[in-house]
């Protein structure tokens, strides 16, 4: 795991990475400000599939965890967490 990577990623989520090597991650990526298209770009790039964008909140996926990597290191991007469900079905 990249230096820029464990700074952008909380305790948690970097066990779940690490357990998880293959497969779709869910992931919220916090920036500075709200995107501008470029940086879109960029984002989509990496490997990031955004769902939603809301202020400088990204929602959307990685297929495959080693993007995360190039997410990590985009200069923009400050914090990446990966998404829970908030309400468990019963």
């Amino acid at each position: 795991m990249t230096e820029s990577l464990l700074r952008k990623l909380g305790l948690r989520d970097r066990v779940d990475v690490l357990t998880r090597l293959q497969g779709t991650l869910d992931v919220l990526i916090r920036t500075a400000k709200p995107l501008t298209p470029t940086e879109h770009a960029d984002l989509t790039d990496s490997g990031f599939q955004p769902r939603f964008s809301l202020g400088n909140v990204v929602g959307g996926a990685v297929h495959n965890p080693a993007d995360l990597e190039a997410v990590a290191a985009l200069p923009f991007v400050d914090r990446i967490e990966l998404s829970r469900a908030v309400f468990l079905d019963r």
